[in-house]
């Protein structure tokens, strides 16, 4: 495991920031949800910079790598109105720290979901507690240039050039007058059509389901994951229980579709281990798992497909007062 920095006995480790999504506002402009919604991002992710650094807990990692990709997502929702020579100077702040966090979170889930998941038994080759010292070395080593990052005043910078950009609205610097007046317009139809766009990309992605080669399914993925970003910042701000029940069904899509595409980082983590002819026998055994829940996932995505593809725009309801919330 990563090495951690010492505390006072008495002190309690920090824990992980989880997300919150504060909804849209009736009345509320473009420009007034983006700022709300950034700064909200913003918050997440680097509410988790205390977790990363002074404990080993993955979900600090995890939580602030969700923070920064719904940063993103926020951006690129809105890229109709704010190109992205508008947005650059943040998303290219980010960038560092996501390429960071993204191996210390493979390495993670890697060891979890390829050796933390499963009791030791008798039957498990010798090799396969060696195997798992290199992958745990791996993990050291990503969480150790990770937060070797984080502590440089490079990415001191960064962070609050981003926190600033945010507060100031500096995606409206030099903006031209009719995308000033569409950020200034009432969010709600922008909203809906946000909503409705990245679910037909989706649909598209999909089409021909059960056919998708590999390269088409991650593809899926990613448009999926694309459109639960905005469906979980509103599924609760409109009428109705159809929001709540579409998050959690567009959930289920995306998990299966992560665990299939969790089995392709195995393999390559795998090969990244550079393990010996001796350890051939632990390889084995973890190709097997990555395989058997590959197969798993597989079997249970084309009904969570048909599910998905039958659900109702809970967009198209009436915008849920606030007190309701």
């Amino acid at each position: 495991m990563p090495a951690r920095k010492k505390r006072s006995i008495d002190a309690e480790p920090p824990s992980a920031v989880l997300a919150e999504s504060p909804g849209l506002r009736r009345g509320e402009s473009c420009d007034d949800l983006l700022s709300r919604f950034l700064a909200e991002c913003a918050r997440h992710a680097f509410g988790n910079e205390a977790c990363i650094i002074e404990t080993d807990h993955i979900e600090g990692v995890h939580q602030m790598r969700v923070g920064l990709r719904r940063f993103r997502a926020c951006l690129s929702l809105f890229q109709a109105i704010i190109p992205k020579d508008h947005s650059r100077p943040a998303r290219d702040g980010i960038t560092p720290l996501l390429e960071a966090l993204g191996p210390a979170r493979d390495w993670d889930v890697f060891i979890r979901d390829r050796f933390d998941r499963f009791k030791p038994s008798q039957s498990d080759p010798v090799s396969l507690s060696m195997l798992r010292d290199a992958a745990e070395a791996k993990r050291t080593a990503a969480y150790a240039s990770l937060r070797a990052l984080m502590e440089t005043i490079e990415a001191y910078h960064a962070k609050h050039a981003l926190i600033n950009w945010v507060a100031h609205r500096g995606w409206r610097a030099n903006l031209s007058k009719s995308r000033s007046e569409a950020l200034d317009k009432p969010a709600l139809n922008f909203v809906r059509k946000a909503l409705h766009e990245s679910r037909r990309r989706a649909l598209k992605k999909g089409q021909q389901f059960s056919g998708l080669p590999p390269r088409k399914l991650h593809r899926l993925r990613i448009a999926i994951k694309k459109h639960r970003y905005p469906v979980d910042f509103f599924a609760d701000s409109f009428q109705g229980r159809q929001g709540a029940s579409y998050a959690a069904s567009l959930k289920i899509l995306q998990t299966e579709l992560g665990r299939v595409n969790d089995v392709s980082v195995a393999r390559r983590l795998i090969g990244e281990l550079f393990p010996k002819a001796k350890l051939q026998p632990a390889v084995d055994l973890l190709l097997e798992r990555a395989q058997a829940d590959h197969d798993a996932s597989m079997s249970k995505l084309h009904d969570h497909w048909r599910q998905f593809k039958g659900l109702n725009a809970f967009w198209k309801h009436r915008i849920r007062p606030i007190k309701e919330r």
